[in-house]
């Protein structure tokens, strides 16, 4: 450490602030004993002010700084409170964020946001409070600043229940909330005050609505675009249809598409040549930049990514404020600190890490890789540069450009890869082309964005047409990246190593509230049976695949036409390019998704099949899937009773998929069905019949059950009588509610079987 001294003295400390942080998030101590550390060695700096010492107290510090946020936070103590049951709760406070709306599922209006509490009651009980906690609103939502009451029913954030998903609960309690209050209808929700909240929010509110509007002056025809535009410029990306993010996102180009260290660099880039010209100083041009920056940031929303980048530029030009030229490394390593002493939580997201290091790999290579590349662009080395062609330094001069551009790509590509492989599960090589493309385009994309509001101050019209040139601007950088993601090879998704021993058969049921999405995979193939609702597929389904290294479905097997079963399938398609998809032999044109589904594969000319009873197919070596039911000539009219009934064995072992099959489905089988016997039952809830009866689960004698959510309104006789049944054969039951995903693995030596969340695991060997 001590050649970093001299040069460098923030390097030592930063880093010495980030393994006091992670100390303390994996060691949890009593606050007086970190408090007395703090102080303590506060001291011996003062006494001894070595370089050494001061990075001895930087993580005794950050140790207790992150005790006191994480691990003694008001907050969590009220979320291990509710986390044993929810409570009825009344409470008032600000609206501290902009809320977000949406529809429910009868057509309702709905909202969330996080509310500033001035008070709480839990029940009778008054909870001093003055944090902030997730809102569910009912009815039109309130804005930005408004005080409201609120009584619903108080309970502590969903864990995630899948794996791959974005544990949203975990980053909101990084950011201090850890529970929610939830109104039931729009007479609990009551608006009492408006005007309030931080005056900085409310005008960086009014001037993104403003700055939107000039962005949209002339765009109404194209509003995918007219989104991507104000997403690169203002960093609003709620709207922005899927397959957009998943066209950056493949490409390695996501960082465009949020207001990152890259928008603000290309700002302070544009704010200095502009200032160049009219023959503004150097430092003068830092007073008036730095400003700039910061407003910048507040109008995107003071975003993470945004507010990151805009100290780490800051303390980078306050070097030249001070006649100090800025050591880059030293620079980011003060930002760090500066970001970490004001929130440690910071260091546990994503953006964070991804930024910081990615800053650092192109601080470190990209230059050597310049400088490598220089000389394959230059003239003899015998030639003085003083005799040089005019072709011959218009050739050094454009390959010094490329050299560079190269340097920056290749090692931003180098930093990014462990991040994008960990939380992404991405390897895309054309990210080192397209970004090449790409970022020239973005450059363009905002600075005209910034001259449409300077035009739209002077002329609407004036700023029509600069969008009109934008537009072409974005056209031609979405066309770059559909060219470039469908370069072969370009991108591939990948799974993170896994040196266990595979089973034969692995199933994954994921959790899709009362519909069905079954992950099997053996010697390799992967095959899905039921694919959830559609509302279900980006955020459970697909993150989950992509998570488990999925680039291509060998099948999809419908069980039957309910929407929370087939709903996702025609998505499945465009993602996952299925070699064949089958359907149950009733397949009906009644049901919309399934009309969708059928026509979407004639159009692709992927291979149809129709299952019934007696069909077998091989997902590999030893592993087989049977198909139990429906025989032709069964008659019935609800899709629940012709539902594909299938039993998958793998290493002398059996999982019997029941779907949503009901009474009349089980009795059949067990009158015609000679060898019913399964180790492990996985199944749905009938819309309106019994299921899992205790004559059913006696026959089939699983040693587990994995039931899926029951769907609203089920009554409490129907789960006691599941119950009863599972507990009368002594079966393990696990129900997906509670446990979340259920991933269930054969092997030679038995069964085990493991839920994502509780830790109940399962071992059974085999009979």
């Amino acid at each position: 450490m001590s050649p970093l001294r001299p040069r460098k003295p923030f390097l030592g400390i930063g880093i010495a602030a980030i393994f006091g942080i992670l100390i303390a998030e994996w060691w949890p101590v009593p606050l007086a004993w970190a408090s007395g550390a703090a102080a303590a060695f506060a001291l011996a700096a003062l006494i001894f002010p070595r370089w050494w010492m001061c990075c001895v107290f930087s993580a005794v510090a950050f140790f207790s700084l992150h005790e006191v946020r994480h691990h003694h936070s008001a907050g969590g103590a009220l979320e291990g409170m509710l986390r044993v049951a929810p409570r009825t709760a009344s409470a008032t406070g600000v609206v501290w964020a902009e809320p977000s709306s949406h529809t429910g599922s009868r057509g309702e209006k709905r909202a969330t946001f996080w509310l500033k509490l001035t008070s709480l009651r839990l029940g009778d009980d008054a909870v001093p409070f003055d944090g902030m906690c997730l809102v569910r609103w009912t009815g039109a939502a309130p804005e930005y600043g408004d005080v409201i009451g609120i009584e619903g029913s108080a309970r502590a954030l969903q864990p995630m229940m899948n794996p791959g998903q974005f544990d949203i609960s975990e980053w909101q309690r990084r950011h201090g909330v850890h529970f929610e209050i939830s109104a039931r209808s729009a007479g609990d929700c009551t608006v009492t005050a408006h005007g309030h909240g931080s005056r900085a929010m409310k005008f960086a509110i009014s001037a993104r609505e403003w700055i939107r509007k000039k962005l949209e002056l002339g765009l109404s025809g194209e509003p995918d675009l007219t989104m991507l535009i104000e997403s690169m410029v203002l960093g609003l990306r709620g709207e922005t249809p899927p397959e957009m993010k998943g066209l950056f996102q493949k490409t390695g180009t996501l960082h465009l598409f949020a207001v990152s260290g890259l928008n603000v660099a290309m700002l302070a880039g544009i704010a200095w040549y502009l200032l160049k010209p009219l023959r503004v100083p150097r430092r003068a041009a830092v007073v008036i930049i730095i400003p700039l920056l910061c407003a910048y940031a507040l109008v995107t929303g003071l975003s993470a990514s945004c507010v990151r980048a805009t100290v780490m530029a800051s303390f980078i030009l306050l070097g030249q404020l001070i006649g100090r030229p800025a050591i880059a490394m030293n620079s980011l390593a003060a930002a760090a600190v500066a970001i970490l002493a004001w929130d440690t939580e910071e260091f546990f997201t994503p953006g964070f890490q991804l930024s910081f290091a990615l800053v650092a790999f192109i601080m470190g290579l990209s230059g050597p890789i310049a400088r490598w590349m220089e000389p394959f662009g230059a003239p003899d080395d015998f030639i003085p540069q003083e005799i040089w062609t005019r072709g011959e330094r218009w050739r050094v001069s454009l390959w010094k450009q490329i050299a560079g551009t190269t340097g920056v790509t290749l090692s931003a590509w180098v930093g990014s890869f462990v991040f994008m492989a960990g939380y992404f599960h991405l390897i895309s090589p054309v990210a080192v082309f397209a970004n090449a493309v790409a970022v020239p385009l973005a450059f363009v994309v905002l600075a005209l964005g910034l001259m449409s509001l300077l035009c739209g101050i002077v002329s609407t019209a004036l700023a029509a047409i600069v969008n009109q040139a934008n537009l072409i601007s974005a056209k031609a950088l979405l066309a770059s990246l559909a060219l470039f993601s469908k370069a072969p090879g370009g991108y591939v998704y990948s799974e993170m190593p896994d040196f266990k021993r595979a089973p034969a058969c692995e199933l994954m049921s994921l959790e899709v509230g009362d519909g069905s999405a079954i992950h099997v995979r053996s010697s390799g193939g992967d095959w899905l049976v039921d694919c959830g609702g559609a509302r279900d597929y980006n955020s459970t389904l697909l993150p989950y695949l992509r998570s488990r290294g999925v680039n291509r479905l060998d099948g999809i097997l419908l069980t039957h036409g309910d929407t929370a079963h087939v709903g996702g399938a025609v998505l499945a398609l465009d993602d996952f390019h299925p070699r064949w998809i089958a359907d149950t032999i009733f397949y009906s044109v009644r049901s919309p998704s399934r009309r969708d589904i059928h026509a979407r594969l004639a159009a692709a000319k992927i291979g149809r099949r129709y299952f019934q009873r007696g069909d077998e197919f091989s997902l590999g070596e030893n592993a087989t899937l049977k198909v139990l039911f429906p025989p032709p000539e069964i008659a019935r009219t609800q899709a629940d009773d012709k539902a594909l009934v299938c039993r998958i064995e793998a290493a002398g072992l059996r999982v019997l998929l029941m779907s949503d099959a009901g009474f009349s489905t089980e009795r059949w089988l067990m009158e015609n069905e000679t060898d019913l016997r399964a180790d492990v039952i996985v199944a749905g809830w009938h819309s309106r019949d019994l299921s899992g009866t205790a004559d059913f689960l006696a026959l089939v004698a699983p040693r587990a059950v994995v039931r899926s959510r029951p769907p609203f309104g089920v009554s409490e006789e129907r789960l006691a009588e599941r119950e009863r049944g599972v507990r009368a054969i002594g079966a393990e039951a696990f129900h997906q509610e509670h446990c979340g995903a259920v991933r269930i693995e054969l092997r030679g030596d038995g069964v085990t079987i493991t839920p994502f969340l509780g830790g109940q695991i399962f071992r059974s060997r085999a009979r």
